[in-house]
């Protein structure tokens, strides 16, 4: 069986501290693969940043975790689950890195949400990671 080939990876992100749990992880992936690795925000009229809110987040981001080799795209969108779709179409995308809180509350349930929806739109392999509720 040959080897799958993964040259580019994303991971959407909020630009929060989320993904800090599964950053080691992600790291000896993205090393396993010998890939690229985008973090990409999904920049919508909800949950609007400006570049320097987005700019200064990254640098101090990157600064912390140790994290020169990756970098950050912004798309603009509606909707950050169409945006990361269709970013990942438009670009290319091997692999697409998910986070998830694997909510059971009932409204999540009814709505579904941003995981649930790549796994059903997206055609390109998608990795979850589970981050542990603290």
């Amino acid at each position: 069986i040959d080897r799958l080939k993964i040259d580019k990876l994303i991971i959407p992100s909020s630009l929060d501290y989320s993904i800090v749990n599964v950053i080691d992880q992600i790291k000896e992936l993205v090393a396993f693969f010998n890939a690229s690795l985008e973090v990409v925000y999904v920049n919508t009229p909800n949950s609007f940043k400006s570049s320097e809110e987005i700019e200064t987040f990254w640098r101090n981001f990157k600064k912390i975790h140790g994290l020169e080799n990756i970098s950050l795209s912004v798309h603009n969108d509606y909707s950050i689950k169409k945006g990361i779709v269709k970013y990942a179409k438009n670009n290319g995308i091997d692999l697409i890195l998910l986070t998830s809180r694997h909510s059971n509350k009932p409204l999540s349930l009814l709505s579904g949400d941003i995981t649930e929806y790549i796994v059903n739109h997206e055609s390109q392999p998608v990795l979850t990671f589970n981050l542990k509720r603290q």
